[in-house]
């Protein structure tokens, strides 16, 4: 049997560790994309994408997923969204609480809902 040592943490772990210590100490998180859950129990649920670690995504909404606890699903799940609006971009440079989410959320798909559709 192998040694019972303290575990070695698992590179996830550290990036939410990394996520979380920068709220504390106050600094915002920014982003430049959104994702469209595509696969999963989550299926069509919108996020804001916090971070981008090789195939993985960590995801939060405010809601759901909050900036406390974001999640990890692989980028072949989701849609993911780069053309966004200016206003909306700028929006996503200050996210500090779990309300900016779904602020910008609520934003987008405001959005989405008053364009006329192409026929």
């Amino acid at each position: 049997m192998k040694g019972r040592g303290k575990k070695q943490p698992v590179k996830a772990d550290v990036i939410a560790a990394g996520l979380q210590q920068r709220l504390q100490n106050g600094e915002p998180l920014s982003a430049n994309m959104l994702a469209v859950s595509r696969a999963g129990h989550d299926k069509d649920v919108l996020y804001v994408v916090l971070a981008q670690e090789g195939s993985y995504l960590w995801l939060a909404d405010g809601k759901r997923r909050s900036l406390a606890s974001p999640k990890k699903k692989k980028q072949m799940h989701v849609q993911l969204i780069t053309h966004l609006p200016e206003s909306l971009l700028e929006q996503m440079q200050e996210i500090r609480l779990d309300a900016h989410l779904k602020k910008i959320i609520k934003s987008y798909e405001l959005r989405m809902d008053q364009k006329p559709d192409a026929e």
